[in-house]
């Protein structure tokens, strides 16, 4: 059997394309034969808590699938309504008890295939029509707290600073660089001042550091230049500062014959594609742990995603 589908649930504000593009193709795809006519049965998968804006937690639909429950750590998370995942679904009226009965059999799957927008600009930029996309990057996350003295901003000199946001600065920038040279994503995105005052030196920032990559390599040679880099600035600076590993999800490489597979059957139809990776996680991550699997990416104008304003030309 042959599987193919994305995901239907979108951010807060989103688009009309992200994931329910691939839940259409799929529905497309099944109307093109007649009952009997493949060699293989072809089903469309549509999976529900791919985004992790509702519970924290992405893919939670395909995860349930491929026997990567976490209970614990979905109970401590809860929607804006209090609600955990769990209490979501028994409110629905799903036996939430039972879900790892939904684990799907080792053998379900002889190959899946998922196609979604990019959510960047290469293919629009480079003319392709297709991307085939041959690894998905996962992310390791640290939370960085950085403790120097708040003082007044204009009685302080200089020279006796134990500024935290200068010190994160320092650490942020050389986030960035070494990111950069290793060719991955480094970010970060959020941060948390204390006691947030323009006439107070910051005493107090949190802040966390999101690497992406499909190089594993890569990403520990960036995460090890964060650590090196906490050692440095702390005396530099005289604060002190505390890094927290968050995560550190293994990069997802895809099946390659059915890559090269696609890429041939492109080539014959005239449709013009391109190899690439992909920097946003996918359903597609966690069902290729089980079965052979491969993405097709089609362009997003001006690479938009999770805005209303996606759209991929028909």
């Amino acid at each position: 059997m042959l599987g193919t589908g994305s995901h239907i649930d979108s951010v807060p504000n989103g688009g009309a394309y992200d994931g329910t593009l691939g839940v259409i193709t799929g529905l497309y795809a099944l109307m093109q034969f007649e009952p009997g006519e493949l060699k293989r049965d072809l089903k469309l998968v549509i999976f529900r808590a791919e985004e992790s804006s509702r519970f924290g937690f992405s893919c939670i639909g395909s995860k349930v699938l491929t026997g990567h429950i976490d209970r614990t750590a979905w109970m401590k998370n809860t929607d804006d309504q209090g609600l955990t995942v769990f209490q979501a679904l028994s409110a629905a009226g799903y036996a939430e008890n039972d879900l790892a009965a939904c684990e799907l059999a080792p053998a379900r799957y002889d190959a899946f295939i998922e196609l979604h927008i990019e959510q960047g600009r290469r293919l629009e930029n480079e003319g392709k029509t297709l991307g085939i996309v041959e690894g998905i990057a996962a992310p390791t996350r640290f939370r960085v707290t950085v403790t120097g003295l708040a003082d007044h901003s204009g009685a302080t000199p200089m020279y006796q600073r134990h500024d935290a946001l200068v010190a994160s600065a320092m650490i942020i920038e050389d986030v960035h660089h070494a990111a950069c040279k290793e060719m991955v994503y480094g970010t970060v995105g959020k941060l948390d001042v204390s006691p947030n005052a323009m006439n107070v030196i910051p005493g107090l920032v949190k802040f966390y550091v999101d690497i992406r990559g499909i190089n594993k390599s890569s990403i520990q040679r960036v995460a090890d230049r964060l650590a090196d880099s906490v050692s440095k600035v702390a005396k530099e600076n005289d604060v002190q500062i505390a890094l927290e590993s968050l995560a550190a999800e293994t990069p997802t490489l895809l099946d390659k014959s059915i890559c090269s597979l696609l890429e041939e059957n492109a080539a014959q139809e005239g449709i013009t594609s391109m190899r690439m990776a992909s920097g946003a996680g996918h359903d597609a991550m966690y069902v290729a742990s089980r079965y052979p699997t491969a993405m097709l990416f089609v362009p997003s104008r001006e690479g938009i995603s999770h805005h209303p304003a996606e759209y991929t030309a028909p």
